[in-house]
């Protein structure tokens, strides 16, 4: 099934913008290896732990919908349930976020073409959600579990 932008929600929007502000500026070159995180229908795979440093993310998906992984920087002290909490209770989770790292989008069958460049802090928490949903009456897929997050070491 091709991407259809006309389907998929504007809580897209409303998640890039929930991370407040999104990490622009050139690109370089990262020589670091690359987590590949792996999207089925529901739910996300990654490690529980990475190590702090430069770090390279690449989206597979293994579902049979289209997924996107939106991953943000949580503030110090913040958890992931926690901001699932606020999510799910439709507060504004701006306060428990330093921002967005960036979005992959990818086909059913298919691996991200792009990657996501991150420098990870260590001690920090980062969360990863799909907002997506599969029709206007069904709920965003953050919301039938597909959410993970990962320490840095």
């Amino acid at each position: 099934m091709p991407f259809d932008r006309v389907r998929q929600p504007r809580a897209l929007v409303v998640t890039a913008l929930a991370f407040v502000g999104v990490a622009c500026g050139p690109a370089r070159p990262v020589t670091a290896p690359e987590t590949v995180v792996e999207a089925s229908d529901y739910a996300f795979q990654v490690p529980a732990h990475l190590s702090a440093g430069p770090a390279r993310f690449r989206l597979q998906n293994t579902g049979k919908v289209p997924h996107e992984m939106a991953m943000g920087q949580l503030r110090a002290g913040v958890t992931a349930d926690s901001l699932l909490s606020h999510m799910a209770a439709g507060d504004d989770p701006t306060p428990l976020t330093d921002g967005v790292v960036g979005i992959l989008i990818v086909e059913p069958g298919a691996t991200s073409l792009g990657t996501l460049d991150v420098d990870l802090v260590p001690g920090r928490t980062y969360v990863m959600i799909c907002q997506f949903k599969d029709a206007d009456s069904l709920p965003p897929h953050v919301a039938m579990g597909m959410q993970a997050s990962f320490v840095v070491d």
